[in-house]
């Protein structure tokens, strides 16, 4: 994980952000996982504002608190991915969501850039208390599966969710302990 750090969004990120956000929308994704909907947003600012507020102050749109991180390549400031982590679950989360969503820009996929960003979330979800996290997928999004399975992760279930066949993932965060991350 030599050369890349997990970074919370900023005000002088902006160009940076808005770059990524603009290389999602160009290979036709309109959501960027793990961004806190940077892709739903024209205002840098009010996107800015909701992301640091779900930390702490206000709840997500799931309904908990959640911190947003992004992959920062040290060589060259580039961003490579994104990661949110839901500070607990709802009953909505169990099913479909889990603790942590993530990407990977599109032309930096392949590259083992998700692996390396999951485990440092792991690191930092371990700070945040959670001794053990939920990640689900589609079954049919091979590279996820893949990479959460790489970093630990134990298949819990399969199930319908909305049409397509969700994988459910337990991860552990090396935090001993039992804390309960359901609301």
């Amino acid at each position: 994980m030599d050369g890349l750090i997990l970074v919370r969004p900023s005000r002088d990120m902006q160009q940076a952000l808005w770059a990524y956000r603009a290389e999602f929308l160009a290979h036709g994704e309109k959501r960027i996982n793990g961004s806190c909907g940077l892709a739903f947003f024209d205002s840098f600012e009010e996107w800015l504002a909701v992301a640091t507020s779900i930390v702490k102050q206000k709840l997500s749109r799931e309904g908990v608190h959640a911190s947003t991180f992004f992959l920062i390549r040290v060589k060259d400031e580039k961003v490579l991915g994104s990661v949110q982590i839901r500070h607990s679950l709802t009953p909505e989360l169990l099913l479909h969501g889990g603790h942590i969503g993530y990407a990977i820009r599109p032309t930096e996929r392949g590259r083992g850039y998700g692996k390396q960003q999951l485990m440092l979330a792991l690191g930092e979800a371990k700070k945040l208390g959670l001794p053990r996290v939920m990640i689900s997928c589609d079954q049919e999004n091979t590279p996820s599966s893949r990479t959460i399975r790489s970093c630990g992760g134990v298949l819990e279930k399969e199930m319908l969710f909305q049409d397509k066949l969700q994988q459910v993932f337990w991860l552990e965060t090396g935090l001993s302990g039992e804390i309960d991350s359901t609301i």
